[in-house]
């Protein structure tokens, strides 16, 4: 009787961490894309598009106005590479410290000013750095901003191509934009990559159940369910992916289409 309690204990504790990791992660999803972002801040909506496989921002003069979000996939761009630009002018030079808050992008971004590379978001060579799911910040030291005009770069890579998404952006004094960013890189990153850490453990400690009672099969399927599952949700956290693009999605997909199986297969036990 003792094992039967602890058996069905088991099972009500590892189906209710898996509902609260799934609940979780879609309220997550939804809470950080209905977020607030920070008023006191230019809020960037409208600027410049060209595209060009230059690695440096370009030259010429073929720019045409866009506004965001620009998604290239309903714009119908079968771009890899392309570029923004954005324009400014200020009176007086900033004397704090500024930066430019991007919050949604797909999927690798460099962000130049006056010319000057304040960052990047990973890797520019296949396999490209994927942050779909996390947003970037890009510092601006003191003195780069010049009285007068100033010109923003921002290069966006996709793979595949017509995948990239460019999101509003936020420029303005660090105080304001860091505490925006780190909230909502909280949300959606560092949460997602606790969640997939507690599906990991309890899918171990499926198995080790499973070898242990052999006999209940029940186990094995729930593991079988949370391991499929958490291989599917490391698309939300890994941003160099170890292999080509094609095979990533292939993974995913293959673990997403087998996850109803493996659960349809534990709930008739």
């Amino acid at each position: 009787n003792n094992a039967v309690k602890f058996t069905k204990n088991i099972q009500i504790l590892t189906l209710l961490i898996f509902l609260l990791a799934t609940t979780t992660l879609y309220f997550l999803m939804w809470f950080t894309h209905n977020m607030s972002h920070p008023d006191v801040t230019i809020k960037i909506t409208t600027l410049e598009f060209q595209s060009s496989d230059a690695s440096e921002p370009p030259l010429s003069h073929n720019w045409l106005p866009v506004s965001l979000p620009d998604d290239w996939y309903h714009s119908k761009r079968d771009n890899v590479n392309g570029w923004y630009r954005y324009e400014f002018n200020t009176e007086v030079a900033p004397n704090r410290l500024w930066g430019l808050y991007l919050p949604s992008l797909q999927s690798n971004a460099a962000v130049y000013l006056n010319n000057e590379l304040l960052g990047t978001g990973g890797g520019f060579s296949n396999p490209i750095s994927r942050n779909w799911n996390r947003p970037l910040y890009f510092a601006i030291p003191n003195g780069l901003i010049q009285p007068g005009a100033n010109r923003i770069h921002i290069r966006l890579i996709s793979n595949p191509p017509n995948k990239g998404l460019l999101a509003q952006m936020y420029l303005g004094p660090a105080e304001f934009l860091q505490p925006a960013f780190q909230l909502k890189y909280f949300m959606r990153y560092t949460l997602s990559q606790f969640i997939i850490i507690l599906l990991t453990f309890t899918s171990i400690l499926m198995f080790m159940l499973w070898r242990h009672r052999s006999q209940q099969t029940i186990y094995a399927w729930y593991g079988l369910a949370l391991f499929s599952w958490t291989i599917h949700n490391l698309n939300l956290v890994v941003i160099d992916i170890p292999f080509s693009v094609r095979v990533w999605d292939w993974l995913m997909y293959v673990s997403l289409i087998w996850f109803p199986v493996f659960a349809t297969c534990f709930v008739q036990r």
